[in-house]
């Protein structure tokens, strides 16, 4: 929240803008724990003492454990291998040997051989006498019969009578719900207690198990482990004992119904093999010898038949087209050869007769005659050859008909041997497979049988539990530290919430309700992140700031207030040590100087004054030499490095710093600076720890009280009173350290 500083008495605009974000102040959080340490201290006292009070009134408790290592390899593994799971013991099977263990069957069995019902721990009646309710007790049990009265519950309800014939029924109910108790016999009361102090854990993924018990008995917390894993070992072994005989009698079964499938199978085969014979599929061999020759000859053929068709063809086509006497070369014949040698003779003599005598004599007609005839001739026996030829041809191609059909008969054949061979393999496949496993089953059956009566647990004891030295709860130690810690823990809550009850300061607008006569100045808080920064150094930037922006309406509004062109007297004050003052003091100091006019900064606090250190300024003189009239004052008088301002500083250790104020030389000090500076600040002590503040107010003409956020109000409304007698012209309040969620974002 910033705020417009108005006309002197008037109420100041306020611009409020929202902020979400959240800061923790921890140098508030730690002063106030600070404050309340012994709030603190007190109940982490308290709370050890109850602790340690408790832990003496709880029986001590002791635990030991055993150690068992499941699934070790044993003789009847490698006798069954993986044939038989149930014979095995994998990951999965860890939780179920674990619940073997803590069932109440092998639980009743460790109570009987311990003798548990002679334990007190275990049998009350061999206790100490119960003294009867206690205090509490018997405070419930009034209680609870007030509460039933105002019901209107006077006892219990009376249960009604059975009838008759449920009688059975109900008998037969109970005797099934009890069913477990009746097997554990007399153990059953004792199970339930063992099992509630009974440990048994695996580790990590291993078959490893921890067997843990508690008891208020070191020897008995050592007993029970022990007892447990023998009582496994040997239920182990008759487990799988019962499982051996059970596998070798399913065995023998499977192994007679083994043997008659072997020799089944063997049976088979000689009876397949003979019928082979017996119809004529002998050596394979042969018959590839066979169907080679066959195939050989039906190629030839096939080649000889072709090429006599396709003459044949050739003729064919001679013959319509040119005749047949066109063919007479193609054919090798005696008649053929004496007819054409005829007709040779009888062409050359008609030629001869026409070139002689013409066409009209009768011998060229006779010749003409006895020609046609011989060609006539010469043509059927042309047609007589080609005949034979396609006969030919045709006797070709029967002979490649019956080698093609007897070539298929040959390959059927071997189709069907090649049938009977796979047949065959198959029959001997079987067979061999029937003698491997009746072989196997009779290996592992002949195994077992040997290995029964040397049969021995799965698992092998690793650590049994000795008796422990010391018991392992309570520990006081620790008990003591956490009620130690919960103590402090309420403690600190203790101090928040009396922190909390407490009205404070928390706004801007409370504030100056508050302070009505004073224009308020909000002044934030500089920190970055989760610590808070040197405001000095963060007011010398010369980027704006909200911090700068700060200073300098406290700069207007101080400088306003004062007479017209009369030196301005500023007192910085505040209720308590912490708030700001001096920072304040130096910011405004610096301002003032900085704008150009004269301004000297005097630090008033001769107790605890810090200003030197702040600024770094280091002298042997100081303002209690001065007070003390033992040097003047341009000797006391430094320039701040950072600015042009003049600086008065003050030493600690003063004997009597509320005297020195009081003096005379205070008052012609003020009124020489005042002479030569037209802004003197002073920095003084608290107003509500010291007294020392007093005699500056009387000689201020303005003054800057400096209320930290979080402030009590009753703490201000003592500083206000402690001003009611000052004269000043102007009173400022500088709410410092507001937190960033107060103030607007314009910077």
């Amino acid at each position: 929240m910033n705020s417009i500083i108005g006309p002197r008495g008037t109420e100041p605009l306020r611009l409020t803008q929202k902020n979400t974000d959240i800061v923790l102040d921890f140098g508030q959080i730690f002063g106030i724990l600070k404050r309340g340490w012994w709030i603190i201290a007190g109940a982490g006292f308290v709370g050890t003492l109850i602790a340690v009070i408790l832990v003496l009134q709880v029986p001590p408790s002791y635990t030991s454990s055993a150690k068992l290592l499941l699934g070790q390899k044993s003789r009847v593994d490698d006798a069954m291998g993986a044939m038989f799971p149930d014979l095995r013991l994998d990951d999965a099977a860890v939780s179920g040997e674990i619940a073997i263990l803590t069932s109440a069957r092998m639980l009743s069995r460790v109570t009987e051989a311990l003798e548990l019902e002679n334990h007190p721990d275990f049998n009350p009646a061999l206790g100490p006498e119960d003294e009867g309710p206690g205090l509490v007790d018997q405070a419930s049990d009034v209680a609870v019969g007030f509460i039933k009265g105002l019901l209107g519950q006077t006892g219990e309800a009376a249960a009604p009578e059975a009838a008759g014939g449920d009688e059975a029924e109900d008998l037969t109910i109970e005797t099934a719900a009890l069913t477990g108790k009746t097997i554990l016999g007399d153990q059953s009361d004792y199970v339930d207690q063992l099992s509630a102090n009974l440990r048994v854990s695996q580790e990590g993924r291993s078959n490893l198990l921890n067997i843990r018990f508690i008891s208020n008995d070191r020897m008995l917390a050592a007993a029970v482990p022990n007892k447990l894993v023998d009582i496994y070992l040997e239920d182990q072994i008759d487990r799988r004992f019962g499982i051996l005989s059970r596998v070798t009698s399913g065995l023998e079964g499977r192994l007679e119904s083994m043997r008659n499938r072997l020799e089944d199978s063997e049976r088979a085969v000689i009876e397949f093999r003979n019928q082979n014979l017996a119809e004529g599929f002998g050596d394979r061999s042969q018959l590839d010898q066979q169907l080679g020759d066959l195939s050989t000859r039906l190629s030839g053929v096939t080649a000889e038949y072709a090429e006599q068709a396709s003459d044949l063809r050739g003729v064919d086509a001679m013959i319509e087209e040119q005749g047949a006497l066109s063919t007479v070369g193609l054919f090798s014949s005696p008649v053929i050869d004496g007819l054409e040698s005829t007709l040779a003779e009888l062409r050359e003599r008609s030629t001869r007769l026409r070139s002689q005598f013409g066409e009209d004599i009768p011998q060229l007609a006779s010749v003409q005659s006895e020609i046609e005839r011989l060609e006539t001739a010469l043509t059927d026996e042309i047609m007589r050859l080609r005949d034979d030829q396609a006969r030919e041809v045709e006797l070709t191609a029967a002979r490649r008909s019956a080698l093609g059909d007897e070539l298929r008969a040959l390959e059927e054949r071997a189709i069907a041997q090649a049938e009977r061979e796979v047949q065959l393999a198959q029959l001997e496949r079987e067979q061999n497979a029937a003698r491997l496993v009746y072989e196997t089953f009779l290996d592992r059956f002949t195994e077992t049988r040997e290995i029964v009566d040397l049969q021995e647990g799965d698992a092998e004891i690793i650590d049994y539990a000795d008796p422990p030295a010391a018991p392992f709860a309570p520990n006081k130690k620790l008990s003591a530290g956490l009620g130690g810690f919960a103590g402090v823990f309420i403690g600190v809550a203790l101090v928040f919430m009396l922190h909390l009850s407490k009205k404070r300061l928390t706004s801007t607008t409370q504030l100056q309700s508050l302070l009505p006569s004073y224009n308020v100045v909000p002044m934030p808080v500089v920190r970055s992140i989760a610590r808070r920064k040197d405001p000095l150094r963060v007011a010398l930037r010369p980027v704006p700031s909200p911090l700068g922006e700060a200073i300098r309406s406290l700069r207007t509004t101080v400088l306003l207030s004062s007479p017209a062109k009369a030196p301005n007297v500023v007192s910085v004050v505040s209720p308590l040590a912490g708030a700001g003052k001096t920072t304040t003091a130096i910011n405004l100091a610096r301002s003032i100087s900085r704008m150009g006019r004269s301004c000297v900064l005097i630090d008033a606090d001769l107790r605890r004054g810090d200003i030197a250190r702040l600024l770094n300024l280091h002298t042997s003189l100081a303002l209690n030499d001065l007070l003390e009239g033992a040097c003047d004052l341009s000797a006391v008088v430094q320039k701040d490095r950072e600015s042009d301002l003049n600086v008065i500083t003050s030493r600690r250790g003063s004997t009597d710093p509320t005297g020195s104020l009081l003096g005379p030389e205070l008052p012609e000090l003020v009124e020489k600076l005042k002479a030569h500076f037209g802004t003197v600040v002073i920095d003084t002590a608290p107003l509500l720890q010291v007294s020392d503040a007093q005699p500056i107010l009387r000689l201020s003409d303005s003054v800057v009280m400096v209320v930290p956020h979080g402030s009590q109000v009753d703490e201000l409304r003592a500083a206000i009173g402690r001003l009611v007698d000052v004269d000043a012209y102007s009173r400022t309040a500088v709410y410092s350290m507001v937190p960033d969620r107060d103030l607007s974002p314009y910077y």
